[in-house]
């Protein structure tokens, strides 16, 4: 009876222990009643917790750069908004992403730089590229999928460490639109094993689809190039 009894407060406090995932809104319009006015705010508090969802509200315009420390899910309202209601949620700012974080459905204007492992991006449309190219931070592993991404004149649409650093190593990019339209720009750079699949990926004047990449698996993409880079 006595062991019994010890069996069961442990199985109490253990599923007492466990975390119940909150949500939280994000608006840097105070005037919305929104939980924090930006992902920086969020972060800072010590109510969000691991496993917890962040919403970003219609319309909310992030600025400053922000930093994701905590493995969080970051979710905004989509970017294609032709005919809704509603403008889209943006990060006008960079975004650095320093926990396993799942991003979905965020509009960027600045950069995305993941530096972390496992990090999961869908669905978003990030108009100044990915880009990790510090090989002393590991950001192994990932995962572009459903995304737009587009780079200005003279950067990198997605960019690594390197050849063969395996500090972003094993990428994967899936179903994404890839671009890079000026002089002396690369689509896709510097990553070691990547996999790059059922891609439209798009390169302009005087630059590559692909530029260093080693042992990668690319297939069923169709890539778009202005000249014979």
């Amino acid at each position: 009876k006595f062991l019994q009894r010890v069996v069961l407060v442990a199985v109490a406090m253990a599923t007492a222990q466990v975390a119940v995932a909150e949500s939280w809104r994000i608006n840097n319009d105070t005037s919305k009643g929104a939980h924090f006015a930006s992902i920086n705010d969020a972060m800072a508090s010590e109510d969000v917790k691991d496993g917890d969802v962040l919403y970003l509200d219609p319309g909310a315009n992030i600025t400053g750069d922000q930093t994701i420390t905590k493995a969080v899910t970051v979710i905004g309202t989509g970017w294609d908004f032709n005919d809704k209601p509603y403008s889209p949620a943006t990060i006008s700012a960079n975004l650095y992403v320093k926990s396993q974080a799942t991003l979905t459905g965020i509009k960027m204007t600045g950069k995305l730089y993941p530096q972390y492992n496992n990090i999961v991006i869908q669905r978003c449309a990030i108009y100044n590229g990915i880009e990790q190219a510090d090989a002393n931070i590991e950001s192994k592993y990932v995962k572009i999928i459903n995304c737009y991404v587009e780079v200005p004149t003279r950067y990198t649409a997605i960019r690594g460490a390197g050849t063969s650093n395996t500090a972003t190593q094993s990428w994967e990019i899936y179903n994404s639109y890839i671009s890079s339209g000026g002089n002396g720009t690369h689509s896709v750079h510097y990553l070691y094993q990547p996999v790059i699949v059922n891609c439209i990926i798009y390169c302009g004047w005087n630059g590559n689809l692909f530029n260093n990449i080693t042992n990668g698996t690319i297939k069923n993409n169709i890539l778009l190039s202005y000249d014979s880079g």
